[in-house]
C-alpha cells in the first residue's frame, strides 16, 4: 500500500452557491495488490458485476454525449489551438487570481501589466 493525498475545491454545497471556495485535502491508503485488500473490503459477485456496469454505462453515455454534441454540430475544440489556450489561461487567472475578463485578458497581452 501507499498513502496517497488528495485535494479541491468546494464552490457549492447543498443546494447553495458559497460565498468564497472552500478548500480541502485529505490522504488515504490505496492498495496496491489484490493480496492488500481486506477481507472485509473484498468485492462479491453483486459488487462486480455493478461495478463492471458501471463501466459499461460510463462509457456508453460518453458515445452517446459526444454522438449527440456532433449532431448538434457542436465539436471539440483543437486545444492546442492559440485561442484555446488564451481562453483557458484567461479564465485560470479569473479563477486563481479573482481578476475579472478584462483585466486577465490584459494581464496576458501585457497591458497595464506591472512595470
Amino acid at each position: 500500500m501507499k498513502t496517497e493525498t488528495f485535494k479541491g475545491t468546494v464552490e457549492s454545497a447543498y443546494g447553495k452557491t458559497l460565498p468564497s471556495p472552500v478548500s480541502f485535502s485529505g490522504q488515504f491508503e490505496a492498495v496496491e495488490k489484490t493480496e492488500e485488500i481486506p477481507q472485509s473490503e473484498q468485492l462479491g459477485p453483486a459488487d462486480i458485476i455493478q461495478v463492471v456496469n458501471a463501466k459499461r454505462k460510463a462509457a456508453a453515455r460518453a458515445k452517446a454525449t459526444t454522438e449527440a454534441l456532433q449532431a448538434a454540430g457542436i465539436e471539440k475544440p483543437d486545444t492546442s489551438s492559440p485561442e484555446y489556450v488564451t481562453e483557458s489561461i484567461i479564465k485560470g487567472l479569473m479563477k486563481l487570481h479573482g481578476l475579472s475578463e478584462d483585466e486577465a485578458r490584459r494581464v496576458i497581452t501585457g497591458i497595464g501589466a506591472a512595470r
